[in-house]
């Protein structure tokens, strides 16, 4: 297989992550404001714990997928995100939605870092601003597909 065609199954990975990053994350503030009588302040309270979480996380995963593989990082993460939602849908308490988000973006922090450095790995340095524009690209893609077919 080409190169050229790997990095291509990359990016629709990267499309799929973030189309379901983004369609869990609009579910949960749904499903918190209804379920849980969440307003816009506790779901910034719940964003913002999330960024937090974030900020750490991503670190983690990319130094992870630098020293263990980017394979291994990627069915580490995407491993982390299943569980969590199959654990989060038996659910019904804060707390343990709560956790579920938490170990869901454990899991991403696992997958896009990885996935970033497999479209841009091997890429000259005159090429590599392309890949990454057209990285973003995709993500924002599958975020706002996301939000359009049911996500919101």
């Amino acid at each position: 297989m080409t190169l050229a065609r790997l990095k291509r199954g990359y990016y629709v990975l990267e499309w799929l992550n973030m189309y379901a990053t983004a369609y869990y994350f609009n579910y949960l503030f749904f499903y918190m404001r209804t379920d849980f009588g969440f307003g816009d302040r506790e779901n910034l309270g719940l964003a913002a714990l999330n960024g937090f979480v974030y900020i750490f996380a991503a670190v983690f995963g990319g130094r992870f997928a630098q020293k263990h593989g980017y394979f291994f990082a990627l069915r580490l993460g995407f491993g982390i995100m299943a569980i969590a939602l199959v654990i989060g849908s038996q659910l019904s308490v804060i707390a343990g939605q709560f956790a579920v988000m938490i170990a869901w973006t454990v899991g991403v922090c696992f997958t896009w870092p990885t996935l970033e450095a497999l479209v841009s790995e091997n890429e000259k340095r005159a090429d590599l601003p392309r890949r990454i524009g057209v990285y973003n690209i995709v993500w924002a893609s599958g975020v706002a597909v996301s939000f359009f077919t049911g996500g919101a």
